[in-house]
């Protein structure tokens, strides 16, 4: 964890920034263990302990009328944001996901925003969002919905082959369909069950270009 002195700090590209004077940033794994930099964990954040700063830090008081999640973010001596991220060896947070968005393929979390960049970067794709499926064997595999530029003549194949370059081969997407557009509501945001019912549908008829 690193406590930032100033908040004139270098631009990183991919990075958040640093931490402010009066707070350190922690990255800790399930049990509330501080993880060494370049570990993945969940963001907390707890007060900086020298300093003009020191031990002013209070964050969140409480959640109104809700005692059981106020302890829940209030835990060790520190603020847990539910974010997941990691830092690098000079402070610098890199943030991935909310940790309630996790897929846990049997066991193991997989971010979708991670398989969703890795996606990004292939040429032929314009757009995507990953989301999980339910499984009997393994709880959730990592499912994906694309949409192409134009008709390149990609497939799904292509597609994990291009993931399984890039990722471990658990968060590889078991399924991947290629759609016209990604549902979303009024205000833009993807609408992530029905995100799931295109990709089942998709599974079932694999010739059906889903709409």
């Amino acid at each position: 964890s690193v406590t930032q002195e100033t908040e004139r700090v270098p631009h990183r590209v991919g990075a958040s920034g640093v931490a402010m004077a009066h707070v350190r940033i922690e990255i800790v794994d399930d049990e509330g263990r501080v993880l060494p930099p370049g570990s993945t964990g969940e963001i907390t954040v707890v007060p900086a302990e020298d300093g003009h700063w020191a031990h002013r830090f209070r964050g969140l008081h409480s959640y109104l009328d809700a005692p059981e999640e106020t302890a829940r973010v209030h835990r060790g001596g520190r603020l847990h944001t539910r974010d997941v991220g990691w830092l690098d060896a000079q402070g610098y947070l890199f943030v991935l996901d909310r940790e309630s968005d996790l897929i846990n393929r049997g066991g193991s979390k997989v971010s979708p925003l991670e398989v969703e960049t890795v996606l990004r970067e292939h040429s032929a794709v314009a757009d995507c969002i990953v989301v999980p499926l339910a499984d009997e064997r393994l709880g959730h595999t990592v499912a994906a919905a694309v949409v192409l530029r134009g008709d390149p003549g990609v497939d799904s194949a292509a597609l994990r082959r291009f993931c399984a370059a890039s990722l471990a081969g658990f968060k590889v997407p078991s399924a991947i369909a290629v759609v016209d557009a990604l549902p979303r509501n009024p205000m833009g945001k993807v609408i992530r069950a029905q995100v799931r019912d295109l990709i089942e549908a998709a599974i079932r008829d694999p010739e059906v270009r889903t709409r």
